[in-house]
């Protein structure tokens, strides 16, 4: 999860990103694409906060409030990928369109490659 900060001031809002396992998130492509000035990693306490789960666990419904949402388009590459169900040992099986349109996400390039 992030926290994005829109232009012209404001407080910055939570934003679910899923991505590949695979990628680490290019916060300038989020903020990119999300049209907003800047995005940062959320604290543990913001991800609480905004989700209901601990980090390691969030799953990508079932939060408190809707969340704006990004998928990683790589996930659309994979016939089935594993999402957090709630707690950090557990996950179920789903695919990239399932998981956009579970929550009313996007699809978007979250990544700029692999995770080094």
């Amino acid at each position: 999860m992030f926290l994005a900060t829109p232009h012209g001031g404001g407080g910055p809002f939570p934003v679910l990103v899923l991505a590949s396992g695979a990628h680490r998130v290019d916060t300038a492509l989020v903020a990119g694409v999300l049209g907003v000035a800047a995005v940062g990693r959320a604290t543990p306490d913001d991800v609480r906060a905004a989700t209901g789960y601990a980090i390691g666990g969030v799953a990508p419904v079932g939060h408190p409030r809707p969340l704006p949402t990004l998928v990683d388009a790589d996930l659309a590459g994979h016939e089935q990928v594993w999402a957090a169900a709630g707690h950090p040992r557990t996950v179920f099986p789903t695919s990239h369109d399932e998981l956009v349109r579970l929550t009313g996400g996007t699809s978007a390039v979250v990544a700029a490659g692999p995770a080094r």
